[in-house]
Order: C-alpha cells, then structure tokens, then sequence
C-alpha cells in the first residue's frame, strides 16, 4: 500500500520533567488536501494544515478541512483531541490523543473530465530523552479502518488509509513497538484495540512515539459514484513512568492488583505460558506460585 507523504513534524522544546533526560519535544497536527484538475479549466481545490506544539491540555479538537467547491464531490477532513500532562503525579506523564482523518475523491462530475485526488492527515508525535530503566506504558490504544464513514461510501473502489502507532530508538532506528492497520482492496472494516497494559522498558537514549491516521483518494472519469472513499481513526491512552515502576503482577492489565490477577496467573500456569514463569528459570513449578505472590504483595504503583 502507498503511504501518503510525510509531513514535517513542527516541534516545541519544553521544561524538563523528572521522567525526562532533557527535554522533550511534542508535534500534534492535522493536515488535508484536496484537488480537481480538468484538462480545460486546469487545477482546482484547496489544503489546510493546523498544528499544535504547546504542552498541556488541548480543550478544544483540531481540525482541518479542504475541499474541492461547486459540482465536485472531493473533500479531506481531519480532526485531533489531544493533550500532553507533565507530572500529573510525581515521576509520571500522562498522554491522551484521539483522531481521525477522512478523504472523499469522486470521479470529476458531470461535464468534467480529468482527475481528482484527496490526503487526510492526524499525528501526534512525541520526542524524548529517557532515563535509563524508564518506562512506556500504554494503556489502552485502538486503531481503525474503512471505506465509509457517516452513511458517505463505499463507492467503485475503496481508498488508502491506514492507522498507525509505534515506539522508535531514535538512536538505533530499533522499533521496540508497532502496530499498523490498513485498509484491504475489499474495503472491509478492520479494528485492532489493545489487550491490557503494554510495557516498554527504555535504556538512557533519544525516543519517539508515534500515534497517527492517514487516508488518501484519487478518481478519474465521468460518473460521480466512482471513486474513494477512506476512513482512519486512533485513540490512546499512555504514560512515562520513571524507572522501577513496571507492576509484573497486574497480569490482567486493568492498573490494579485483585483476585483476577491471580486467576490469569493460574491460567497462564495450567496452559504452561511462559509468563507464568515468574522465577525465570525456564521452567514452571511452585517456586513460580511464590514469585508471584511476592510480586503481588509487594503491590504496584
């Protein structure tokens, strides 16, 4: 699948924090484009592009929108809701973002003839310094793609969209998390939503994350229902935490230690998963039990 073109990141250096090395730098934007060119009246269409550099709590959504006027169908819209909390609670930062982008290009109408094209873009990207034995936690993220959104499509074909998260060693280009979700030549709807905490221990180094939805559309011809029509949308729910935070024992991955942390260890140990091995001897006996309870009393942050 063709990505659609990289958008340069706008960034703000801000005041260090104790999870951070230094400083951090945050780019939260949303970008379209639509267009129309018809060999007799040339280019038509229009673009739009918001960012949002500043810390702290975003009250209102981001949005941009372009589209293509009079008898065209082409239009590109992108939304963002996000916010970056610095030290929330001691050693913590707390990062909430949700998005979408959607792209609609019809064929050029009636009595046009030529081609039509749309981009939708939704990001938000954070740059940091870490500490040695820091840690990434997500706590809950969801992706999602389709060929139509709000009753509008599918038409003839579906478009490009894809939705993206990940976590990059900007030192050693190392991706230590991804997950990409795009859409089929079917069209049909896909989700992917995150199963409990992920947790990603980091060594002292520069870092990315990365959470973002892309569409893209293009048409030629004559009749209006051919076409594309393309939808992505992302939502996460994160922190950074200082080191020595990771809680082993929330096996369930709901933030808190309770009876269903000790019912998924026993399931874990009865199918002989690895993640019941608790002693990390390669083996699962009752020293793992131990470990485990252990882990549990010594509680989590």
């Amino acid at each position: 699948m063709n990505k659609l073109a990289c958008f340069g990141l706008i960034g703000l250096a801000g005041a260090a924090s104790s999870a951070f090395a230094q400083d951090e730098v945050i780019a939260r934007g949303v970008q379209t484009i639509a267009i129309v060119v018809d060999p007799l009246s040339g280019p038509i269409g229009g673009s739009d592009f918001e960012v949002s550099p500043e810390v702290g709590i975003l009250e209102d959504s981001v949005t941009s929108l372009a589209e293509v006027p009079s008898i065209t169908f082409n239009e590109s819209v992108a939304t963002q809701l996000s916010s970056f909390d610095q030290q929330v609670l001691p050693g913590e930062d707390v990062i909430s973002a949700s998005g979408d982008s959607r792209s609609i290009a019809s064929a050029t109408g009636l009595g046009l003839s030529g081609s039509s094209g749309t981009n939708g873009s939704s990001f938000f990207s954070l740059k940091f310094d870490a500490i040695d034995g820091s840690v990434f936690e997500i706590q809950e993220y969801s992706l999602f793609v389709d060929d139509e959104f709000d009753g509008q499509g599918p038409l003839s074909q579906p478009g490009l969209a894809d939705a993206v998260i990940l976590i990059r060693n900007l030192d050693t280009l190392e991706i230590l998390f991804e997950e990409t979700l795009s859409l089929d030549d079917s069209g049909t709807a896909r989700r992917i939503d995150s199963d409990g905490l992920t947790q990603i221990a980091l060594e002292a180094g520069r870092f990315e994350f990365q959470i973002s939805a892309q569409t893209s559309g293009a048409a030629v011809g004559f009749e209006v229902e051919q076409g594309n029509v393309a939808f992505a949308s992302f939502s996460v729910e994160a922190r950074f935490l200082e080191s020595g935070v990771i809680c082993t024992a929330d096996l369930d991955g709901d933030g808190r230690l309770s009876l269903f942390d000790f019912l998924e260890f026993q399931n874990l140990f009865d199918s002989g998963d690895a993640g019941a091995d608790f002693d990390a001897d390669g083996r699962l006996t009752l020293f793992d039990f131990l470990a485990f309870q252990n882990a549990f009393d010594a509680g989590c942050p």
